[in-house]
């Protein structure tokens, strides 16, 4: 935003797995915008569909191990543009923190309830969360939350994340990644149905 010295450079990554429907094989995926939200960079992962045998080893694990392993390290790995924040809306992408090098959180609209985050020791942990409002008022309010061990991360992102809500609504890039996700998906069903018929 022009003369929003906070938030003016800053790249912004909405990271996110999206399940496919019927429980089918989901794909992770990594939208870097400017400050405005407007796209710098998309990335997704081949469609992940972990097998029984996994299903039965990771236990209650499992979507933590597909959130920082399958997805958020190697998507993070591959982007060239390098976020200055990273945005989820799963507490689960917060195992990926201590592996990384960026300010993370996850936003919700207010009133929503987040989920635990299960800790390695298979404790629970999470920041207080914050309240973000929109300057403008035309955004409802979101609540924002830290991972659990790196407690700057919540107001490092406030900093950046305040004039931008002001103007964006910084919950719709995900709508942006569950439909480019879709299109990609049903993309490699025709292509996948044409060679079956040739």
């Amino acid at each position: 935003m022009p003369g929003n010295p906070a938030s003016e450079g800053a790249k912004l990554a909405f990271l996110a797995y999206v399940q496919g429907q019927d429980n089918a094989a989901g794909r992770g995926a990594l939208l870097v915008t400017d400050e405005g939200t407007r796209p710098l960079e998309f990335r997704c992962t081949t469609p992940i569909q972990p097998n029984p045998l996994q299903r039965m080893l990771y236990g209650e694990t499992l979507k933590s191990y597909i959130a920082a392993e399958l997805v958020g390290e190697p998507l993070l790995a591959a982007v060239q543009e390098k976020p200055t924040v990273i945005i989820v809306t799963e507490p689960l992408f917060f195992g990926l923190r201590s592996k990384i090098n960026t300010t993370m959180v996850c936003l919700r609209r207010q009133g929503e309830q987040i989920s635990a985050v299960v800790t390695g020791n298979g404790g629970t942990s999470a920041s207080a969360p914050a309240l973000l409002s929109c300057a403008s008022g035309r955004f409802q309010p979101l609540t924002v939350t830290g991972p659990p061990d790196h407690s700057s991360d919540l107001e490092t992102a406030l900093e950046f994340l305040r004039p931008v809500f002001s103007d964006a609504d910084l919950l719709e890039p995900f709508s942006r990644i569950e439909k480019v996700v879709a299109e990609l998906n049903r993309q490699e069903s025709v292509g996948g149905d044409k060679a079956k018929s040739k």
